[in-house]
């Protein structure tokens, strides 16, 4: 399964945010000059986890991002997912199946299904606390 390269750069950033002491703020600008990456990019990570409820962003003096549940609950699925969408690894056309026909098609399904479904079993238990050990 390829991942864009949004997803290394997000999984950085709710690291960086994981590591935060006491579950302290920070703020876009801090993350994206820890990452050495634009803010404005940054920025467009931080949104999709906010939205996917994987942090939380408080406004004022103070504010910035954090966790909005603790890591052990934070799967790697769920960061994929936020990311990413739900990818799959195989979509068929119709040049696959007249070079093949529907039985080959149907059986390159199944195999490319199951290693969608091993791959995500693995992420939904692999949590983000587990990467930070």
């Amino acid at each position: 399964m390829k991942l864009s390269k949004s997803f290394e750069l997000g999984l950085a950033v709710i690291v960086v945010i994981a590591k935060q002491p006491d579950n302290s703020a920070i703020s876009a600008k801090e993350i994206a000059g820890r990452l050495q990456s634009s803010l404005t990019y940054s920025q467009k990570l931080l949104r999709k986890l906010v939205i996917a409820g994987l942090i939380k962003a408080t406004s004022g003096s103070g504010g910035g991002f954090t966790l909005s549940r603790p890591a052990q609950q934070i799967s790697l699925a769920d960061i994929v997912v936020a990311l990413d969408g739900n990818p799959i690894s195989f979509t068929s056309t119709d040049l696959f199946r007249a070079a093949t026909g529907p039985t080959s098609l149907d059986k390159t399904h199944h195999a490319f299904q199951t290693a969608d479904l091993v791959w995500r079993q693995v992420l939904s238990q692999t949590t983000l606390a587990d990467i930070l050990q």
